[in-house]
């Protein structure tokens, strides 16, 4: 079980990289981490080259409801590898004419579940976790 108060580096800030990699932890590292994963191309992690599912890939892409759950499986199984994450509930939402993706749900830490909302596009990813610092 991940350490929730283990120090990480913010990377998400208003939409944009985190200038100052600004120490993080808890609830806010977890999902950070998480997001991360979902945001790096598989075999790109010299450590971890099965890890990752970059979504960006799939943002231009007109998704049916079969592929945006079969997304959110492959979300979940990418997510489930982070030691600070219990179980984790994903739902995606894609607009290829936008070529943008919000993808919200639950995440169950060591504490119980608490929610979060990744919006995406092609420059950005906005990273909200309700009542985390």
């Amino acid at each position: 079980m991940a350490d929730q108060n283990a120090l990480d580096a913010s990377t998400f800030l208003d939409g944009d990289l985190d200038p100052t990699f600004a120490p993080i932890s808890g609830r806010r590292a977890i999902a950070e981490r998480v997001m991360r994963r979902w945001l790096t191309d598989v075999g790109t992690v010299q450590h971890a080259l099965e890890d990752g599912e970059n979504i960006r890939n799939w943002l231009s892409s007109g998704m049916t409801p079969k592929e945006t759950d079969s997304l959110a499986q492959r979300l979940k199984a990418e997510a489930i590898k982070d030691e600070g994450v219990v179980d984790i509930e994903v739902v995606v939402r894609s607009n290829s004419a936008t070529r943008a993706m919000t993808i919200s749900g639950e995440i169950t830490d060591a504490d119980g579940p608490f929610p979060f909302t990744l919006a995406i596009d092609a420059v950005s990813a906005s990273l909200v976790i309700p009542g985390a610092a």
